[in-house]
C-alpha cells in the first residue's frame, strides 16, 4: 500500500457560456503499488491504482470582461463538497530518482446543478527520496 496525500487544484467549466470555476480539493488516495525489482539493480518499473476522496475546500466563480475581472465563492448548490475517483499509474525509478505518470478517473458526478460532470486529469511525479535510518 502507498498512501499519499495530495493538494492539487482543479478547474472546470460548468457550462459553455458560464464562467470557469476554480475548484481547490484536499485528496486522499489509498493507491496499491506493484513493482518489479531486480536484485542489485536499481532500476525497477511499478504499477498503481486505488480509490481516492477528494474534500472541496474552496470555490470560486471567475468573470473576465475587457480589463474587468470579478471573483466570487460559488453558491452552496453548485459543485459537490465530496468527489470519488480511481487513480491509476505507472512509474520508474532508478537509485533514488523517481518518475511517475498517472490518471484520476473521477467516479462521482459533482455537479449539484443539473449536468452530469466528473473530474479526471492526468499528474506527473517527479522526486529524489532520501533514506530513512
Amino acid at each position: 500500500m502507498l498512501p499519499l496525500l495530495l493538494a492539487p487544484f482543479r478547474s472546470v467549466t460548468l457550462d459553455r457560456q458560464g464562467p470557469p470555476v476554480r475548484d481547490h480539493s484536499f485528496i486522499e488516495p489509498v493507491l496499491f503499488k506493484a513493482e518489479y525489482r531486480k536484485a542489485g539493480q536499481d532500476f525497477a518499473p511499478s504499477l498503481f491504482a486505488g480509490p481516492a476522496v477528494a474534500f472541496r475546500t474552496s470555490c470560486k466563480l471567475n468573470a473576465e470582461a475587457g480589463s474587468a475581472s470579478v471573483s466570487d465563492d460559488c453558491p452552496a448548490d453548485t459543485i459537490s463538497s465530496t468527489d470519488w475517483s480511481l487513480i491509476f499509474g505507472l512509474g520508474l525509478e532508478y537509485s533514488r530518482f523517481v518518475f511517475q505518470a498517472r490518471y484520476d478517473l473521477g467516479l462521482a458526478n459533482v455537479s449539484q446543478g443539473g449536468g452530469d460532470i466528473k473530474n479526471g486529469g492526468w499528474g506527473i511525479t517527479l522526486g529524489y527520496g532520501f533514506p530513512i535510518k
